[in-house]
């Protein structure tokens, strides 16, 4: 039951996008053929106080009414099934005090672990795998290196020949939900996102010290993008279409959250509000006032 209640609080966040917490559950049971009744306390996180916003919901009931019961069994599928692919997510959710480098790295060490569980292709690039026979061949023949040194090295070109390069790999994943974004622009943003986290990974932040104002600013805004894409794959798995998600990016009222993201990200084009002026005074929609009067008359 416990497992029930937190998954259907979580599926609940996602659908509301808000950090909601649901009430105690009652437990029903018949005893001596009468109904009866308890509250269910256990250990949780304290309550927010965060309440859902009609225009920040992604997909009010009203429109997933029909399917949400399959909903439901699809999300507790899905998080036995993705594991940290879901989890991940979720955490970067509910911990608000994460750091920017932490909160980055979760979201693509999320993204990673749900690539390898929905059946990622391995790598099949001619020219890495020719590389790579040649260096093993390499490393078999050269006579100072131990044969503890060899092992190490042939794991590490085995698994190098296995799995594609993480910026690849982002952008296979996020593609399908990346509506409206230019594959060029997208190919660039997961190759950002890949250099970010290896730098992370390697070198604990900017790879040269010195400039972390420039890095972190990068690792702010790919993260607040890299999390929105995030979301949409999240709800992609749940079975939802792409005419609901488009809705979600570009025509609901809490679309704006998602744009300004993808703008600052350059996944997206930024407003060219003069150009709008003009087209609206040029072929204006209402009749212009000619004086301050004309407004009341």
């Amino acid at each position: 039951m416990l497992a029930w209640y937190r998954a259907a609080q979580d599926l609940l966040m996602i659908l509301a996008n808000s950090n909601l917490t649901l009430k105690w559950p009652r437990v029903l049971w018949k005893e001596e053929g009468k109904d009866v009744g308890a509250d269910f306390y256990f250990r949780r996180n304290t309550p927010s106080r965060e309440e859902v916003r009609w225009d920040e919901t992604l997909l009010p009931y009203a429109r997933i009414r029909s399917v949400f019961g399959k909903m439901i069994e699809t999300w507790i599928d899905k998080r036995k099934s993705l594991g940290p692919g879901i989890n991940l997510y979720l955490g970067t959710r509910r911990n608000k005090s994460l750091y920017a480098e932490h909160y980055f790295v979760n979201l693509v060490w999320g993204l990673e672990a749900l690539d390898r569980r929905v059946g990622s292709s391995p790598c099949e690039d001619p020219n890495l795998k020719n590389k790579i026979q040649k260096l093993q061949e390499f490393v078999s023949d050269a006579k100072d290196l131990n044969r503890s040194d060899r092992k190490w090295l042939r794991g590490l070109l085995d698994s190098r020949s296995s799995e594609r390069p993480l910026s690849d790999r982002l952008y296979e994943l996020l593609k399908p939900v990346a509506l409206g974004i230019d594959d060029a622009k997208l190919k660039a943003f997961t190759k950002a996102c890949a250099d970010l986290r290896n730098d992370l990974s390697h070198h604990g932040g900017e790879r040269e010290v010195g400039d972390y104002e420039r890095f972190i600013t990068g690792v702010i805004k790919n993260s607040d993008a890299l999390s929105k894409l995030y979301l949409l794959l999240i709800i992609n798995l749940l079975g939802v279409d792409e005419a609901e998600l488009r809705n979600i990016v570009y025509r609901d009222p809490g679309s704006i959250v998602f744009k300004e993201s993808f703008i600052k990200a350059d996944l997206l084009p930024d407003v060219d509000l003069d150009a709008i002026f003009e087209r609206y005074f040029a072929e204006p929609r209402a009749p212009q006032p000619e004086a301050e009067g004309d407004i009341l008359s």
